[in-house]
């Protein structure tokens, strides 16, 4: 049992298996037909939505809905919680690996906001390496037990915060580090593009950004106005947002890709799954 909830918990840190899907195998893969951009409206019902369903798993299955496996289900976490919260090392590492490699320099003393925390799995470990993290999350049941986990951790420098509405992202207090993983595949696309608009627009000029998300699905298809008379309420969605948007997205926000690398971070083939990582630059001076 130990053996292979190890193996999968590395490899939902990003780390492959030799028989891992093979790189390059969405090259020729065709369009697939996305609604990107929606009205206001519709992204806060879609918003509305996404917090109503967070909240449910956050009440049932918190641990489950953040890593789905047998393992963390309510009646078996109890036994398997060290292990859950020893995946999370990777954030960190992560962070350090890509600011490395690049020739970025890390600054420690900075503020870091983790936009998708749930239960402080990844928060407790970024908290070791930044001096403030933000931990950001719409479900309060998942954040109730992030408190604890915190507690329990000796992460005393990390503030924990609600979204429950859309217009609450203008609000979040300030940050030097952008970090996301495991989220963004859990909006729909539209909202998806909303989310990562508004948070790069509260960027600051220098600062840098570590997000990952699913760029491509095999056969997925998403309209909103189909979306939104549907129900999906017990259902873990997954959804993607077109490389190019993130691009687009990323250009209007005065972000400079530094790297991009597709990841294993979602585990199945049919996914690819991208992580992106850039910082923002000063608005250019218009020379007369």
């Amino acid at each position: 049992m130990w053996a292979h909830l190890k193996s999968m918990l590395w490899r939902r840190a990003g780390r492959r298996e030799a028989a891992g899907p093979r790189i390059g195998r969405h090259l020729e893969a065709p369009p697939l037909r996305i609604d990107v951009e929606a009205s206001e409206a519709d992204c806060r019902r879609l918003f509305e939505r996404v917090v109503r369903k967070w909240t449910l798993l956050g009440t049932e299955r918190p641990h489950w809905s953040v890593l789905t496996h047998e393992a963390f289900q309510p009646r078996n976490i109890a036994g398997n919680e060290d292990a859950f919260f020893e995946s999370g090392r990777y954030g960190p590492a992560r962070v350090e690996a890509f600011f490395r490699r690049n020739g970025q320099r890390l600054d420690r003393g900075q503020t870091c906001l983790e936009f998708g925390s749930g239960v402080a799995r990844v928060t407790i470990h970024l908290a070791r390496l930044f001096h403030r993290v933000v931990a950001v999350d719409v479900s309060r049941p998942h954040q109730d037990l992030a408190a604890s986990a915190l507690a329990a951790h000796g992460a005393s420098n990390v503030s924990l915060v609600t979204v429950s509405r859309l217009d609450d992202l203008a609000n979040l207090p300030p940050f030097h580090v952008l970090f996301s993983h495991l989220v963004f595949q859990h909006n729909p696309p539209p909202l998806s593009a909303r989310l990562l608009r508004t948070l790069l627009e509260r960027l600051p000029d220098g600062g840098y950004c570590l997000f990952q998300l699913a760029t491509y699905h095999d056969g997925y298809e998403f309209g909103t106005e189909g979306y939104l008379a549907g129900d999906t309420a017990d259902e873990i969605e997954g959804h993607v947002l077109p490389q190019r948007d993130v691009f687009r997205i990323l250009r209007e926000a005065r972000v400079d890709v530094i790297e991009v690398c597709e990841d294993d971070s979602i585990g199945q083939p049919a996914y690819q799954s991208m992580t992106f990582f850039g910082r923002k630059q000063p608005p250019r001076v218009q020379c007369r």
